[in-house]
This record gives C-alpha cells, sequence and structure tokens, in this order.
C-alpha cells in the first residue's frame, strides 16, 4: 500500500473519530472541588465549542461541526454542565435557552429550579441532537418543584411576570396544550401563591373559585376592604387570567353573582332580621355602596336574599331582602 494511500485512509479514519476525540478533550477538563472552576473557561463557554458560523466558508470545518453536533445527544461522557454547576451525560441534558419559545422568563424560573439535566449553554446545543426543553418538560418540572417555586416566589426570585410567561408558553402554543391543574402558578392579591386545581360546579359546588377582578382597586384596598384579597388572583394579571383560562375547568373564575353571594355568606349570617355589631353594619352599607360596580344587571341573587342586609330605622338592625318581599 502506498504512503499516499495509507495517509488518506488515516486521514478519513481521523476525520470520522474527530467528534470523539473532541469529547474526551472535554470529559478531562479540569475541575476543581468536584464542579468545573470559575476561574477557568468551564464547559458552559461558548469558546471551547464549534459555532457553524464561525466556519461558514469552510467546507470541511462545517461538516466537522454538523457531525459532532448529530453526535452529542447520545454522548456519555460528562462534557456539560447543568444549571447547577455540576458535569452531566448529553444524553440526560434538556437544553433551554432564552431564544427559543418559552422564552428568557421561563428558561429563567427553571434556572432557579435547579433540575438535574436543565442545561442552558452553549447556545450551539440549540443546533445539536441534545433534546430540547418542550411544554410537557416545563409542565413536569415545575409540578414536581412545587415547593420550591412557592418557596422562589415568597422570597420574590420568581416573579410576577415569570409566572405569566409560563402560563402564556403552556398554553398558547400550536402544539397540545398541557394539563395545569396541579401546578402553583396561580398568585393571589394578597400575596400568596396557589396550585391550580380541576374544578367544576356540579363536583365542587359548596367551595369557590379564586376570583379573576379588574374593577375598583378599593374592593381590596386595606383601607377599605369588601371582600377578602385570598379569593382574589392578583390583578396585576388577573385580565389575562380571566380570558386565557376560563372555560377550562380550573378554580379560577371571573367575578359572578353567585360568587358575590358567597363572599358575602362568609361575612354575614342568614337570617331575616338581626342586630349587627358595629363593624358588620358598616361593612353592609360599604357593599351596598359599591354594588353597583361588580353586580350584573340581573336580578338580585337568590343566595343574598336571607341575609340581613337591608338597614331598617333601628340602628343597626337590618332585614332580609325576603322578609321585606313579603
Amino acid at each position: 500500500i502506498s504512503d499516499e494511500t495509507s495517509e488518506s485512509a488515516f486521514n478519513k479514519w481521523l476525520l470520522g473519530h474527530i467528534p470523539d476525540i473532541y469529547f474526551s478533550v472535554l470529559h478531562h477538563w479540569p475541575l476543581q472541588d468536584g464542579i468545573a472552576s470559575v476561574s477557568r473557561m468551564t464547559l458552559s463557554n461558548q469558546e471551547l465549542w464549534p459555532t457553524p458560523h464561525t466556519v461558514h466558508c469552510d467546507k470541511l470545518s462545517e461538516m466537522i461541526v454538523v457531525m459532532t453536533l448529530e453526535k452529542l445527544g447520545n454522548e456519555n461522557r460528562l462534557i456539560c454542565l447543568n444549571s447547577s454547576g455540576r458535569r452531566i451525560k448529553p444524553k440526560d441534558a434538556i437544553y433551554i435557552d432564552g431564544y427559543m419559545a418559552a422564552g428568557a422568563n421561563v428558561r429563567n424560573a427553571l434556572e432557579l429550579l435547579e433540575p438535574p439535566g436543565l442545561v442552558c449553554s452553549p447556545r450551539i446545543f440549540k443546533e445539536s441532537t441534545i433534546r430540547k426543553a418542550d411544554r410537557v418538560y416545563v409542565r413536569d418540572t415545575i409540578a414536581a418543584s412545587s415547593l420550591q417555586v412557592i418557596d422562589q416566589f415568597k422570597k420574590g426570585k420568581i416573579t410576577m411576570e415569570m409566572i405569566y410567561s409560563i402560563i402564556h408558553y403552556l398554553i398558547d402554543g400550536d402544539d397540545a396544550e398541557v394539563e395545569l391543574a396541579g401546578l402553583p402558578l396561580l398568585p393571589l392579591a394578597d400575596g400568596d401563591l396557589q396550585c391550580f386545581k380541576s374544578y367544576n360546579v356540579s363536583s365542587n359546588g359548596h367551595d369557590m373559585p379564586y376570583i379573576c377582578w379588574a374593577g375598583s382597586a378599593t374592593m381590596l384596598h386595606p383601607d377599605y376592604e369588601l371582600f377578602s384579597p385570598c379569593h382574589f388572583v392578583h390583578p396585576s394579571i388577573s385580565t389575562y387570567y380571566s380570558t386565557a383560562l376560563y372555560g377550562r375547568n380550573l378554580n379560577v373564575d371571573t367575578l359572578k353573582d353567585e360568587t358575590i353571594s358567597k363572599l358575602v355568606r362568609k361575612r354575614i349570617a342568614p337570617g331575616d332580621s338581626r342586630t349587627l355589631v358595629q363593624k358588620d353594619a358598616a361593612w353592609v352599607l360599604s357593599f351596598w355602596d359599591l354594588f353597583d360596580q361588580f353586580h350584573s344587571p340581573s336580578e338580585i341573587h337568590e343566595g343574598l336574599m336571607d341575609l340581613p342586609l337591608v338597614p331598617s330605622s333601628s340602628e343597626h338592625r337590618f332585614m332580609s331582602l325576603r322578609k321585606i318581599q313579603k
């Protein structure tokens, strides 16, 4: 065999093994205390990875890059850094960045949760065979990290904008929608964060969904609180929730007359005639002051008829609408 033929055969062999040699170099990249050293270039640095645009004019290099990216998703060596800085196999990695459909807010929220397979850089991974984060992955990660999500929200690290972005991403895609029940993505007006739950009137008749209401702020103002904020979705995203989630059999709904009656009954006990304490009497008068702002044009709901809500000539004495009609 001639030297020229041998050299050609070797070059062909070498060309096919360049990705494996490259992966081996990355696998042995220096570590410090088990974590890639921040004082050195880490495995997440773009400079360590090929980029198609830098070799666009070189067909051979471009071929090698494509070959490398195609093999990356099945690689078993520890050459990726997850969101907590630990080395993982590309085979176990899930990639997401702020330029994908999920957006930066979703990526940032997932980074705070530090799921073991999450990889956010370098951006070249988007062109590789590494698995990409999708709606099912985001939903499953949020569901498995419910306590972390609530904790990060209370600390202010997961923001209202992130919550909004996650919901928007999960339900506004072209592919099949994912189930929202069980996800802690329901911020309330009192600052709490609750889980979405399956809800329908027939099976939850005595319970009450959280209320989407973008009306008068006086209803929730601390100095003039008509209804407790714990029953209301946070006003900054209430409008979006009411339009995007209505009709999905979840525990959120618009403010309806039936809901109003349930809220009132939490404060005022039924009775045809009763003397109310000063605080309750003042509350009833405030209720009527704001009644036109949230009540529908229809007749007063039957749930209000047996409550002492009509002031009489006697101080603090109230009668029910039913008694007056009789």
